[in-house]
């Protein structure tokens, strides 16, 4: 009987084996989600991973005048006060009711800190203005008061333990020997705030808060983290991070959370260094020599030279930050790239996206990415998601739908990871559809994969809905026209709106504005009292009127920046009822 319960242990144990691991040994979970990690389109297009099918135009005028402040900041002036406009917020962060009379960047700031902040001026009941000072996103910075020579210039002071970005200097008006300074740091967006609190010539926290002394950063300051960690993750903010060098060019690294330290070792042989829901998981590599006949686990091969192949060591490790115990791992893989993954349910770093060589009889053999692929693993290494099918690539993961998602190196999934639909490359990403380029001509899949519209258009630049592009057909006339996934074949622009009697395209500066999204036409009129002109119209390309002006004989439009899917534009024309000039500034996004 113990005989039979025995082989009946190992049975299941074997069993439990198999489910756990994929082929050829690999250790797998069924814990990760490929929707937790999936970023949603809107986002997606906000951060800069894909293109976005653009929605119907807005104009929003500013003023009669422009100043490019900074990378992506508009001075404007709208008859009577000045204002500011974010390119990068898409927000006016200065409003001209707030009553400026003058509004310039401060002086002394230059590269990194070039239109960072703004002295704004206002008129006061004295001959002096009030002075106050804005950050580039509209905090304010400096109050408004009677203020003599504002100044702005870099820092080398330090606010609890995080290097100052910027100081202002200014003297009360009735007192010019009285300097003052401000000083200002750069919050997470690299706006500039007040610092207020410990402001010290050294460098980290101040000594006597800190037993070791150690200079302690909080992780996102961390040159560690910095880079890949952007996202808020409540395990590593509670933790601040400190680094030394090693005699023998190795790392110490120092993790403190309250009173509690521990510190992971590393030698200068470590790579692909991740973190992972608690867990440092690193790679330590060993070059062996060529004639090594074991103790070796990678073969990296020179396609050019059959003889020519280079032996490693590669053994990985885990190091849990709040215990400070390392420890081994053994992977049936070999790590060559990696990348972190949020997880957007949890609010936590827990899965790595990693190319990697798989084992065959504990070698892994690297030639030309030949047998490179891509993974999904969880702090313990065990595999989540095996993307097959597919050319391993560090990519990103936008969510199409519950079941569907776009990978940034052009393949669609589902959420087994498994390929739906390689389309080809995907140009930009609408609500159910995404318009793909084929190497010769554009068209437009589902979130399937599906065609919905051929492969017959010059471009497909969507816009409210539709796109204005030429169309590629046998035996067509090839013009340019209104398309819609409805209308394939598309329809000049004439026939595509229901114009006014005696309403036509202004053809003239068609070109121009298509660019934006818009359909511009022309109508006569006559007031009967002596005032004639036209009636020019800006349509979006689905028909929706979106502005009406009066105007001599034509409209002169300049695009003068283009940022963040928005552009600022100039239109300037005569008017028929005061034949005067006008000089219109609009953002249109």
């Amino acid at each position: 009987m113990k005989r039979k319960l025995s082989a009946l242990l190992v049975a299941l144990l074997l069993a439990f084996t198999a489910l756990a691991t994929g082929c050829g040994g690999i250790a797998t979970t069924k814990k990760l989600k490929l929707s937790d990690y999936a970023v949603p389109i809107s986002e997606a297009v906000q951060d800069g991973i894909a293109k976005g099918v653009k929605a119907r135009p807005e104009m929003n005028y500013l003023g009669t005048s422009y100043d490019l402040s900074g990378d992506n900041n508009v001075i404007y002036y709208n008859g009577s006060y000045y204002g500011l406009y974010n390119m990068d917020t898409e927000s006016i962060v200065i409003d001209p009711s707030l009553g400026f009379t003058s509004l310039s960047a401060v002086s002394g700031f230059s590269g990194d800190l070039s239109g960072k902040a703004y002295v704004a001026e206002s008129l006061a009941e004295t001959e002096m203005p009030l002075e106050s000072v804005y950050s580039s996103d509209g905090a304010l910075l400096l109050e408004a008061g009677y203020y003599a020579d504002i100044q702005g210039s870099s820092s080398v002071k330090y606010f609890n333990g995080i290097p100052l970005a910027a100081e202002l200097t200014y003297s009360p008006a009735d007192d010019s020997s009285a300097v003052k300074t401000v000083y200002l740091y750069e919050n997470e967006d690299g706006y500039l705030r007040v610092a207020s609190g410990n402001i010290t010539s050294a460098p980290g926290v101040i000594s006597s808060q800190v037993a070791d002394a150690r200079v302690y950063l909080p992780v996102a300051q961390s040159n560690i983290f910095s880079k890949w960690y952007s996202e808020s993750d409540s395990f590593l903010n509670a933790y601040s991070v400190a680094t030394e060098t090693t005699d023998s060019y190795g790392i110490n690294i120092y993790f403190k959370s309250g009173d509690k330290v521990t510190v992971l070792n590393l030698e200068n042989d470590v790579i692909n260094f991740m973190y992972v829901d608690g867990t440092i998981l690193y790679s330590c590599i060993r070059n062996l020599p060529f004639d090594a006949e074991d103790g070796y686990d990678m073969i990296i091969k020179d396609s050019d030279n059959s003889m020519n192949e280079e032996k490693y060591e590669v053994k990985n490790y885990s190091f849990d930050i709040e215990s400070g115990k390392t420890k081994e791992i053994k992977l049936q893989y070999v790590i060559s790239e990696s990348k972190p993954l949020f997880n957007r349910s949890l609010n936590k770093y827990d899965a790595v996206l990693i190319t990697a060589v798989k084992k065959v009889d504990g070698v892994a053999i690297y030639e030309n990415n030949i047998n490179t692929v891509t993974f999904i693993i969880d702090k313990n290494g065990k595999v989540g998601y095996e993307f097959e099918n597919m050319p391993a690539a560090m990519f990103d993961i936008i969510k199409l739908s519950d079941s569907r998602f776009l990978l940034s190196n052009n393949y669609i999934v589902d959420d087994k990871g498994e390929v739906v639909s390689k389309p080809g490359t995907v140009d930009k990403v609408g609500d159910s559809f995404l318009t793909v380029y084929n190497g010769s001509k554009y068209g437009a899949v589902d979130f399937d994969g599906k065609i919905v519209l051929p492969f017959v258009y010059e471009n497909l630049d969507f816009s409210d809905g539709a796109a204005y592009t030429t169309v590629d057909s046998v035996g067509g006339d090839n013009n340019e026209k209104i398309v819609t996934v409805s209308n394939p074949g598309g329809s000049l622009p004439d026939t595509a709106f229901n114009l006014a009697d005696g309403e036509t395209i202004d053809y003239s500066s068609l070109n121009d504005f298509v660019l934006l999204g818009l359909i511009p036409t022309l109508k006569s009129f006559d007031d009967g009292a002596g005032t004639k002109g036209y009636t020019f119209t800006l349509y979006s390309f689905s028909g929706q009127s979106i502005l009406n002006i009066n105007i001599e004989s034509s409209v002169s439009v300049n695009v003068i920046k283009s940022s963040n899917g928005q552009s600022l534009v100039n239109l300037s024309y005569y008017t028929p009822m005061s034949a005067s000039y006008e000089n219109e500034y609009y953002i249109i996004k």
